[in-house]
Order: C-alpha cells, then sequence, then structure tokens
C-alpha cells in the first residue's frame, strides 16, 4: 500500500506546483507531479475549446489563451519536472531530453513513474 503521506489531492498539488515555481532543488512525489500534469493537460484541452473564434487570419482565440497559459507556467512546470527527477533519484539532466521532438516526453515519463528515492547522504 501507498505511503499516505505522500498521497495530496489535485488542488494542493497545483498550489505547490506553482508555489515552488523557482524551487529547483527540492522534491515532488509522483502524486504532486502528476495531479499537476493532469491540471496542466486540462487547461490545454478548455484553451482549445477556443479554437473556432477567430481573431485574425490563422489566429485563433483558443492559440493566444494557450500561448498564455504556456509562458506564464512554463517556470512552474519545468520547476515541478526537475523536482520530480530529483525525488526519482535521478539527475536534473535528463531534462533536456525534452529536446528531442515526441520521443523525450516518453523518455523523461519513464523517469518520472519512477517511486521515490532514498535521500542520498551528502
Amino acid at each position: 500500500m501507498a505511503n499516505s503521506k505522500h498521497q495530496i489531492g489535485f488542488s494542493q498539488a497545483v498550489l505547490r506546483a506553482m508555489q515552488g515555481c523557482s524551487d529547483f532543488e527540492g522534491r515532488s512525489t509522483r502524486s504532486e507531479f502528476w495531479w499537476y500534469a493532469l491540471f496542466y493537460v486540462l487547461v490545454l484541452a478548455l484553451c482549445a475549446v477556443f479554437d473556432f473564434v477567430e481573431l485574425a487570419s490563422n489566429v485563433s482565440l483558443g492559440s493566444v489563451l494557450t500561448s498564455i497559459f504556456a509562458i506564464v507556467t512554463l517556470l512552474p512546470t519545468l520547476a515541478v519536472a526537475v523536482r520530480r527527477l530529483r525525488d526519482s533519484g535521478d539527475s536534473w539532466k535528463n531534462i533536456f531530453w525534452l529536446l528531442l521532438p515526441f520521443v523525450g516526453v516518453f523518455i523523461l515519463a519513464i523517469y518520472w513513474v519512477r517511486p521515490t528515492a532514498a535521500k542520498s547522504a551528502k
């Protein structure tokens, strides 16, 4: 059975990710990371609903909202991803897998699903 102290809810995970947007040193549990990932995907899906509203030629309201959301959440998203890598015992440098189109996210997902590693004695 999973350790209940590591289980947090949807809103708490999103709040932690947004508040810890400059914390690249800590750790994020699997539940915190995946709740935040769900939030991110849901907001992107909501933005896509407005793709039918055309603001100008080849510019939709959905694309503008998606761009604004991506810019606003860039730092918190990177921070929670790096903290999750650290929590699983992996190097933060693995975040550079994102530079590989398509396959990079799948490679990182393998790291992100790993359980929490024991804290090293530094």
